[in-house]
């Protein structure tokens, strides 16, 4: 009997040790539409001049696989729990950071801007602020960096000079995705995880230290490596981590050191009802398609370090359960700058360079996959309006950035807001949708700020 194409699976789990492949489970299968392979491997002619012109034999050198794969935007059903295809975005370089609400009063001096640092006047905390808020809003958006804040405290934006006063303590919002670039990863020895798993993006304290981090990935009981990012204060060893979020707790057998570790590597693995072809040490790029009408998209294209094609059947039992559905890109409100145009489709390619690291060490040639530097850009079909109503093509020709601002879905845990906060127009085209005039806007998309490419909130 023949492989099925549409019968097969594909699984992913992220790499506790960048390099060293994971065991796959049922539960790591993800549910992706129109999967693909394609090989990689160096093949090193050797044609010496002799007596013919018969070929000699070749020899295989490197050998990588690529894994092409679609997922929908599908909440996970909780909102403080990160959607299923974030472990995918964390391959493509993205990082998860745990959002909060803060419910506030009337915004003096406003608005809160977008990832400016704001100051608890009391508590002393600091956090990051998300999407510009003006008065009018109940509650303020942040991604804590240090400190608790309080209730009834008086809340400063570092840039705007924006104040409003806090009338709750922060509440769990939703899970933050944003591009990673090369920043410092440490890693901490730690015992068996109590209460767990950890969460990515959650904040971790040291019981003797008070020190805080941010956890890069879900690190369950049997890991024996806690990766963070250092918010404040020295980890010991031997002191209890506490997750902020999830309540787990761990001790831990090291001191913070720095690691290579940037965003997590993945193992991959295709089952194609016969055979199973796996990778790992992979990394992805990304590319997110919005369309009227449809559930919105990220199409990944991955490539890892050849392990093994074997013979193998799919799992029959133990794979995750799928409770929702992705809200599908109505009522999506999408605004550039203050304007709210008329569209029907917005593309991000961030536009990945997904490399291949030598290494005639190793005894596969390779090191684990490296993105090397991204050039993300958006693509928009909004209708034609007068300059006066807004000026396309005068923000093009002034080099003019605005932000790119649209959410969709209704139900916690299964809700999206996506904001791109500099965008430059770059590349016109004339276009057409069903006898309606529409320019074929292409924009790259600009970071003044570390790391502030776009995020993508599920909440």
């Amino acid at each position: 009997m023949p492989e099925v194409t549409k019968i097969s699976q594909l699984a992913m789990a992220l790499e506790a040790a960048e390099g060293t492949a994971e065991t796959l489970a049922a539960s790591d299968v993800r549910e992706v539409f129109d999967p693909s392979l394609s090989w990689d491997v160096s093949m090193f002619e050797r044609n010496p001049v002799r007596s013919h012109m018969g070929r000699k034999k070749s020899k295989v050198g490197t050998k990588a696989l690529g894994f092409a794969y679609t997922e929908e935007f599908r909440g996970s059903g909780s909102a403080s729990a990160a959607p299923d295809f974030f472990k995918d975005l964390q391959l493509a370089g993205f990082q998860l950071e745990a959002a909060k609400s803060i419910t506030i009063g009337a915004i003096s001096g406003g608005p809160f801007q977008h990832n400016e640092t704001v100051t608890g006047g009391t508590s002393g905390a600091t956090g990051r602020v998300v999407f510009d808020t003006a008065d009018g809003a109940a509650a303020l958006y942040v991604v804590p960096i240090a400190g608790t804040f309080q209730s009834g405290e008086v809340l400063t934006g570092g840039t705007s000079g924006a104040t409003a006063t806090s009338s709750a303590i922060p509440a769990s919002l939703g899970v933050l995705a944003r591009p990673s670039s090369a920043r410092q990863i440490y890693s901490m020895g730690i015992g068996a995880i109590s209460g767990g798993p950890f969460t990515g993006g959650e904040r971790v304290t040291g019981g003797t230290s008070s020190a805080k981090g941010r956890v890069l990935f879900d690190t369950k009981n049997g890991a024996s490596t806690l990766y963070l990012q250092v918010l404040s204060g020295t980890f010991q060893s031997g002191e209890t981590l506490t997750g902020e979020d999830s309540g787990a707790t761990a001790t831990s057998s090291s001191t913070a050191s720095l690691s290579e570790l940037v965003c997590p590597a993945g193992t991959m693995a295709f089952y194609g009802g016969l055979t199973v072809h796996k990778v790992r040490g992979a990394r992805s790029g990304v590319k997110f398609s919005f369309k009227a009408g449809e559930v919105p998209s990220a199409a990944f294209d991955a490539k890892g370090i050849y392990v093994s094609v074997v013979d193998g059947a799919l799992f029959s039992s133990g794979l995750p359960s799928i409770t929702n559905e992705g809200p599908v890109f109505l009522g999506s409100g999408v605004t550039v700058g203050s304007y709210q145009p008329v569209l029907d489709q917005i593309e991000i390619d961030m536009q990945n360079q997904v490399s291949a690291h030598a290494s005639a060490a190793e005894a596969s040639g390779m090191l684990p996959f490296l993105i090397t530097d991204r050039q993300p850009q958006i693509t928009l079909d909004p209708d034609v309006v007068a300059e006066a109503t807004h000026p396309f093509v005068a923000d093009w020709h002034g080099e003019v950035e605005r932000a790119v601002d649209f959410s969709w879905g209704s139900s916690a845990g299964n809700r999206f807001r996506v904001l791109v906060p500099e965008v430059q127009p770059n590349e016109f085209s004339p276009g057409d949708r069903e006898n309606i005039r529409t320019r074929q806007i292409t924009g790259q998309i600009n970071s003044s700020a570390v790391d502030q490419d776009l995020v993508i909130l599920s909440y």
